[in-house]
């Protein structure tokens, strides 16, 4: 037999009134229980009064668009005056060092590069007064050469086979030699 919320309700009730026989409340807060308060009536809106608003300001117009800059065309500064039209220029005889460089091979352009390390640390140990510590020699060479570790020790050992540089092992100082001198010249 199964029971509906209804009749599983006025069992209960029943229950409770043959217990408390006597006490009339409880029935009533049964009863009060079983039927739900009536709802209460909605709030009404309240309305804000109008209120006269300014009429708004037509939007500024937009700026002008800058004018586009191609750097390539005027160098890093932006004001820079603008190269006369290619008709009115002579083409160069001779290719730029940029056209020239992207010509050369990967094998060429790491010799080239070479030389300019090897010339560089020569010119650096130069402007020490002629002699330069190993430490200082090999921070200079990978700063300003990104050439360190083995490359610089390769490099080192270049420059002392060709006597281009004398190298104190016990005190780590580099000297430049005369056929270093020269070859700065």
């Amino acid at each position: 037999m199964s029971w509906t919320g209804l009749d599983l309700r006025r069992r209960v009730r029943r229950r409770l009134a043959r217990l408390l026989e006597g006490i009339a409340d409880v029935v009533d807060v049964v009863d009060a229980v079983d039927d739900p308060p009536p709802a209460a009536p909605p709030p009404e809106p309240v309305v804000a009064p109008p209120v006269a608003t300014p009429a708004p300001d037509p939007a500024p117009a937009p700026p002008p668009p800058l004018p586009r800059i191609d750097p390539r065309k005027t160098g890093p500064l932006q004001d820079a005056p603008k190269a006369p039209s290619k008709a009115a220029t002579p083409a160069p005889a001779t290719a730029t060092p940029a056209a020239e460089k992207a010509k050369l091979s990967p094998e060429e352009r790491q010799a080239a590069h070479l030389a300019r390390t090897r010339k560089g640390l020569l010119r650096f140990v130069h402007d020490q007064g002629g002699r330069a510590g190993l430490r200082e020699l090999h921070d200079y060479s990978e700063k300003t050469f990104f050439v360190a570790h083995v490359g610089f020790s390769r490099m080192m050992e270049e420059l002392t086979e060709h006597g281009l540089l004398d190298y104190d092992h016990d005190d780590a100082v580099a000297t430049l030699t005369d056929a270093g001198r020269a070859e700065l010249d």
